[in-house]
């Protein structure tokens, strides 16, 4: 049985710049609920009860922030501040003391584990008497980094993908491992190590075992605009129409809104005009206003204290927290950052926004 994860949330991403401006990935909201605050609860739910966040002096303020914010009962969380970078392995080693001869979760701070069977994910690791048990998934499309892997699952290598057609690979790192303590020993205190570039080919020179396990159930990683907007279209339209598998984090998710019309999920203290118009599927988060006139068209999701004034149109985009369309605004597919306010009679289309415009 796995307690311990330790999700890594050093350093500032320039994935999601400029929205995020100078925050860290782990606090981008998803489904008005930063990142970081969904794995941890996901975490807890699994027999998770003790989770430490590598942070940098870069992240740890917005990231403590966000937990601190959070009521988390029966699970401890701690903090490692890296002074300087050493790579997604380096910080590991501060840990070392810990660890006591135990196994625990590693994860990047930018996936979304809405579901995952740590169980299944741990009796793998352990029947296989591996080290390190890299989380996998398949894609859709071929990926731009590519995973060689045996026909027994054992893990040789990373290796950038090559054009041509025999090197192409649909399978995906998730971001997501298991760890054996014993893994620890092997990282060089001294400088820069990385998981992928260091400390698995230390592992494989000495003949140890580095296994792969194809990760069930819904879990997302998040690498650019394209990969947020899709998630939140999805589980949308997923929820609207009632279609494909269901998962324990949607309900989790909707169960704090009241769904006042067919695909229409409110929050707490929301102010709808009669005469807007809103249609469906769409998530409007707590303290926001729709005002006489307004159009807004989903899929969608509207943060938390928005307003949407008189006579616009926001279609199929994404408010964050305390945004404002002013009158006469038309917003189709984009993303409002925090606090944004775009002025009147301004038409955007397929943007991203922040300051006041």
């Amino acid at each position: 049985m796995i307690t311990k994860a330790v999700i890594l949330a050093g350093g500032i991403t320039s994935r999601f710049t400029p929205v995020l401006e100078d925050k860290h990935i782990a606090t981008l909201p998803v489904f008005n609920v930063p990142l970081i605050a969904h794995n941890v609860n996901c975490l807890k739910s699994k027999g998770i009860r003790e989770i430490l966040i590598a942070v940098s002096k870069d992240s740890s303020e917005y990231i403590k922030d966000v937990i601190d914010n959070c009521c988390y009962n029966d699970v401890r969380v701690e903090y490692f501040e890296d002074s300087e970078p050493r790579g997604s392995a380096g910080i590991l080693k501060d840990m070392e003391n810990y660890f006591a001869d135990e196994n625990f979760i590693l994860m990047n701070s930018n996936i979304f584990i809405g579901e995952l069977n740590i169980g299944d994910f741990f009796a793998f690791h352990n029947g296989n008497k591996a080290l390190i048990t890299v989380g996998i998934k398949k894609k859709k499309n071929y990926q731009s980094e590519g995973i060689k892997i045996d026909a027994n699952g054992v893990l040789h290598g990373f290796y950038t993908q090559h054009a041509s057609r025999e090197r192409r690979s649909f399978i995906q790192h998730s971001g997501l491992y298991i760890f054996n303590s014993a893994v620890l020993k092997f990282i060089d205190q001294s400088g820069y190590f990385d998981i992928k570039e260091q400390l698995i080919p230390a592992i494989k020179r000495v003949n140890l075992p580095v296994c792969t396990y194809e990760l069930g159930g819904y879990c997302r990683d998040f690498n650019s605009f394209e990969d947020y907007n899709e998630f939140h279209r999805e589980n949308l339209l997923s929820r609207f129409f009632n279609d494909g598998i269901k998962f324990e984090f949607e309900d989790k998710i909707f169960s704090k809104y009241n769904e006042i019309a067919e695909g229409i999920w409110i929050g707490e203290n929301v102010f709808v005009s009669p005469e807007s118009l809103l249609i469906g599927p769409l998530i409007i988060g707590s303290d926001s206003n729709i005002e006489c006139g307004a159009k807004v068209i989903g899929p969608g999701l509207i943060g938390n204290g928005c307003k949407i004034k008189e006579g616009t149109m926001v279609r199929e985009s994404i408010l964050w927290d305390n945004s404002v369309v002013e009158k006469g605004s038309r917003l189709n597919f984009c993303i409002l950052g925090k606090g944004v306010k775009v002025n009147g009679t301004n038409f955007y289309k397929g943007k991203i926004l922040v300051n006041n415009l």
